[in-house]
């Protein structure tokens, strides 16, 4: 799924609404353009995931907009990094810093002085102990540097700019909604067209739009056309789900 999420209204009237939702087989930079293109006007600033895919398509279809990264996204990138490689350990400053339980890990990328203390604290262990560590540890160890360098300057930038959300959490919990409310259907999702009206409603159902009484009276009419019976099942246009089972 493809999903923006914007806010309208201002002060205490400020709410999220689900912008759009769409589906595509593949999340790559065609279909990502192809979603923004069809959200209409122009950004003036966009909070992700800093996803290639959509970097590419963000520059490619509003070159004029600001992107800032998701300050969650940030910390879940590094601890994935950690974990992986077998360094996720509290004894070790870089993780008990990252998994604090008080609100100072929440803030590791929407704070300058915390993540200058993130940078202090993560340079230093970059730089120590490297012998003692295994070649997956190592690994771990250069894939932190190089994320490091690769995203300083977007958090540099994302400090010292005044934004709003600084994370994509409000999204992902519109987006739990309308996976929940169609998760029963997964089984007789065979056709991309289909899923893609499900979602609008299931849209529409999160925005405080949908309407029960005109729905029931477009099935009604549907009903009523095919003399009380269903109409012809939409034809299964992706190989992939013409085997695919949901897990128990």
């Amino acid at each position: 799924m493809l999903a923006a999420l914007s806010y309208v209204g201002k002060g205490k009237d400020r709410r999220a609404v689900l912008w759009r939702v769409s589906v595509s087989r593949r999340a790559n930079q065609a279909a990502w353009e192809e979603f923004f293109e069809q959200l209409g006007g122009e950004p003036t600033f966009i909070t992700c995931d800093r996803d290639d895919a959509m970097l590419n398509a963000i520059a490619a279809t509003w070159p004029d907009a600001k992107v800032y990264p998701c300050v969650s996204h940030l910390q879940a990138n590094v601890e994935a990094i950690l974990r992986k490689g077998g360094l996720w350990d509290r004894r070790r400053a870089l993780v008990r810093l990252l998994s604090d339980d008080s609100v100072f890990n929440l803030q590791i990328f929407n704070d300058p002085a915390k993540y200058a203390q993130f940078r202090l604290v993560a340079l230093r262990y970059l730089r120590s102990e490297l012998s003692k560590l295994n070649e997956k540890q190592l690994d771990a160890i250069v894939k932190l540097r190089r994320w490091i360098d690769a995203n300083a300057d977007a958090i540099v930038r994302s400090l010292v700019e005044a934004h709003w959300p600084v994370s994509v959490g409000a999204l992902e919990r519109a987006l739990r909604g309308v996976k929940n409310s169609i998760y029963d259907r997964r089984a007789n999702l065979k056709n991309m067209q289909r899923v893609g009206h499900l979602l609008v409603l299931a849209q529409l159902h999160q925005m405080g739009h949908a309407d029960e009484r005109q729905w029931a009276a477009v099935l009604r009419k549907n009903h009523l056309a095919h003399d009380g019976a269903p109409p012809p099942r939409r034809t299964v246009d992706d190989p992939a789900l013409r085997t695919r089972k949901p897990k128990p």
